[in-house]
């Protein structure tokens, strides 16, 4: 079971958000998005622009883990994961919670105030919003990734 332990984290991961959203979804698109400076499409390209960088945030750390090292150094690599993992739950919860379910799949309550077909009635293009957002924070990411990426290198070798 030990050894299953990090696929079970990683299925929960992805799943949690979409169950998470179910209950407070509504809430979040019907509350928060409408106040939000721009409405929810400002609320889409918030969390859109945020979620690139909440993975980042998450998964720079984990890269660093190397497993033959004593405990200590990857416990210390996973508390580092863990702000990012804050970020990024709100932001999955906030894109499953307008993720709308296929025609056939859609119950009685998709159209309730905050839920999935209600969200994409008012702002009909709320995915272009998101997705667009997430393609410009990620491009605003790489370079620096690349940047980074770059000192670690020449810190890495050795002056010949």
């Amino acid at each position: 079971m030990r050894r299953w332990a990090g696929g079970w984290a990683a299925v929960a991961a992805i799943i949690g958000p979409f169950v998470i959203a179910q209950v407070w979804g509504p809430d979040i698109w019907s509350g928060i998005a409408p106040g939000w400076p721009g409405g929810g499409y400002g609320f889409a390209v918030s969390a859109g622009v945020l979620l690139p960088w909440g993975a980042a945030a998450v998964i720079l750390p984990l890269a660093r883990i190397t497993w033959g090292e004593p405990r200590r150094h990857w416990l210390v690599q996973v508390a580092l994961a863990l702000p990012g993992a804050a970020v990024s739950l709100p932001v999955l919860v906030v894109i499953a919670g307008a993720w709308r379910p296929k025609p056939r799949k859609r119950g009685l309550d998709c159209h309730d105030v905050g839920a999935p077909c209600w969200v994409h009635e008012q702002y009909p293009y709320v995915w272009a919003a998101g997705l667009g957002a997430t393609l410009v924070g990620a491009a605003l990411l790489v370079p620096l990734l690349v940047v980074r990426a770059n000192r670690r290198k020449d810190r890495t070798q050795s002056p010949t």
